[in-house]
C-alpha cells in the first residue's frame, strides 16, 4: 500500500493579522504559541509558507481592494511574517489573490503531495478559497483548528461548517 505523503500549508502568518494592526484575527495568539512547534515536526521540505503581497498590475474587483486597502497594503510591516516564524518560514511563497493556489509555482510542489494540512489565517477567506482549491485538485484537506485563526470566533467556525459538508471525504477536522 502506498504511504500517504502529508504537506504543511502555513497561509499568510503576516504581522497584518496580529495584536494591533489592522486586520485582527481572533485566536491569533494561541496559533502563534504552537505553531512554530508543529512546523518544526515537519520534515523542512514538506513545511510551505505563504504570504499575500497586493499586485499593483491586478484587474477587476482587486483595483477596488486596493484603492480601499491602499494604507494597510503601503505599511511594508503587515506585510511581515510573524516574529514567531521568520526564523523558519523558508521558501515564502507570495500570492496575490486570495487562493494560495495562485502561486503557480507553490500549486505544481503540492500537486505532489495526498494530503495537505492547512493552518493560518483567515479562515473565512485565504484558509477557505485554499480549501476549495485543494478539493478541485483531487487533494484531502486536514483543517488543523487549532492553528487557524479567523476574524472572529464566530466567522471561523461559520467558515468550518462551510467545508463540513465535504467531510470526511474531502475534508478532515483535527485540533
Amino acid at each position: 500500500m502506498k504511504k500517504t505523503k502529508t504537506a504543511l500549508l502555513v497561509i499568510d502568518m503576516q504581522k497584518v493579522y496580529t495584536a494591533d494592526h489592522p486586520w485582527y484575527c481572533e485566536g491569533m495568539e494561541e496559533v502563534l504559541q504552537e505553531l512554530p512547534a508543529f512546523c518544526l515536526s515537519f520534515p523542512k521540505e514538506d513545511v510551505f509558507y505563504t504570504a499575500f503581497r497586493y499586485d499593483e498590475d491586478m484587474d477587476g474587483i482587486w483595483k477596488e481592494y486596493g484603492g480601499r486597502y491602499q494604507t494597510i497594503n503601503d505599511d511594508p510591516e503587515n506585510e511581515e511574517i510573524v516574529e514567531e516564524l521568520k526564523d523558519i518560514a523558508h521558501p515564502i511563497y507570495c500570492k496575490s489573490a486570495y487562493s494560495c493556489l495562485s502561486n503557480t509555482e507553490l500549486m505544481k510542489k503540492l500537486q505532489e503531495y495526498d494530503e495537505i494540512i492547512l493552518t493560518g489565517v483567515q479562515a473565512e477567506v485565504c484558509v477557505l478559497s485554499t480549501a476549495y482549491g485543494l478539493i478541485d485538485l483531487g487533494k484531502k484537506v486536514i483543517f488543523k483548528r487549532s492553528l487557524i485563526a479567523g476574524r472572529n470566533k464566530e466567522i471561523k467556525e461559520a467558515a468550518e461548517r462551510a467545508l463540513s459538508s465535504m467531510s470526511p471525504l474531502h475534508v478532515r477536522f483535527i485540533d
